[in-house]
């Protein structure tokens, strides 16, 4: 069973993905849900089922050097999640031979996004507080292996009027522990009901690392710019709900360092014809260059 890159072939996967598990459909009744930039996303509405589905497709081997696609990962953080309201139910999950990769959830009614800057610090501390029971891949978090990651996204290409902004590397208080991480937590990643009571979907690169990370992300000015998302919480706004002095230290050292680097993934994303980032990295910098000045 092959997928292929059209839209008919992919509407097609869906259909009989959903007769797989059990919510059979026709393609009148599926939708595609923009957003995702390495996966295909669909909405259906199964008869018989209260609650719309959401189909994921993802080919094994799509991932940027930041943010990378681990399929397996996301229905086993799906599974351990979702009981706490952290995450969507997920429904089924479907291997294929050729590296395709199908994911079913509930869909979850609601809008974009956390409506205030201690809903979303609660939610990420929620996420970091959690104890998942299986391995996942660590990230880095010393300030020095930050900026050769950066580095290694092209920096030297940069215009020299951004170049210039790169900051120098410091000793930040050490992190005692990897926590679990989303690691693209983004408001369009992020779904509030009515009581703004918000989740997080799109779990296709979870890991242990820096809590810092996922702050940084969330509030990242290029993201909210490529994916559509409203202006973002200052990352300082988010921290000081977030609660940690230990935290709110080493941003001090280190939130420059992931502003630096997202400026580097977006010139990278530039060089590759994703024009819609060269604001993305104005945007970072002009944040990063807040950020020096202070």
């Amino acid at each position: 069973m092959l997928i292929e890159r059209n839209e008919k072939d992919l509407l097609s996967q869906v259909v009989q993905f959903l007769q797989l598990i059990g919510g059979g459909t026709d393609a009148s009744q599926i939708t595609r849900l923009t957003g995702g930039r390495t996966s295909s996303v669909f909405l259906a509405k199964p008869p018989g089922r209260l609650v719309s589905l959401v189909v994921k497709i993802s080919q094994i081997g799509e991932y940027t050097p930041l943010f990378d696609n681990r399929p397996l990962d996301e229905w086993r953080i799906l599974t351990e999640l979702s009981p706490s309201g952290l995450a969507p139910m997920p429904v089924g999950r479907l291997s294929l031979a050729n590296g395709q990769h199908l994911l079913g959830y509930q869909f979850f009614q609601g809008s974009m996004g956390a409506r205030t800057p201690n809903a979303l610090a609660t939610l990420l501390k929620k996420i970091h507080t959690h104890d998942v029971r299986f391995a996942l891949p660590s990230r880095p978090t010393a300030p020095e292996n930050l900026m050769a990651q950066a580095d290694s996204l092209g920096a030297s290409g940069l215009p020299s009027q951004i170049a210039k902004l790169r900051p120098s590397v410091s000793q930040a208080p050490p992190l005692t522990e990897l926590t679990l991480v989303h690691r693209d937590p983004i408001a369009s990643n992020i779904v509030s009901d009515a009581c703004d009571v918000p989740l997080l979907i799109d779990w296709q690169c979870p890991a242990r690392g820096d809590p810092l990370e996922d702050i940084a992300h969330a509030t990242s000015p290029a993201m909210a710019h490529v994916y559509g998302s409203p202006r973002p919480f200052s990352s300082y706004e988010v921290l000081i709900h977030y609660g940690s002095n230990k935290l709110m230290e080493r941003a001090l050292h280190l939130l420059p360092i992931y502003r630096w680097r997202m400026v580097c993934y977006c010139a990278w994303q530039v060089t590759r014809g994703n024009q819609i980032y060269q604001k993305g990295m104005e945007m970072e910098a002009e944040a990063l260059e807040r950020l020096n000045s202070h």
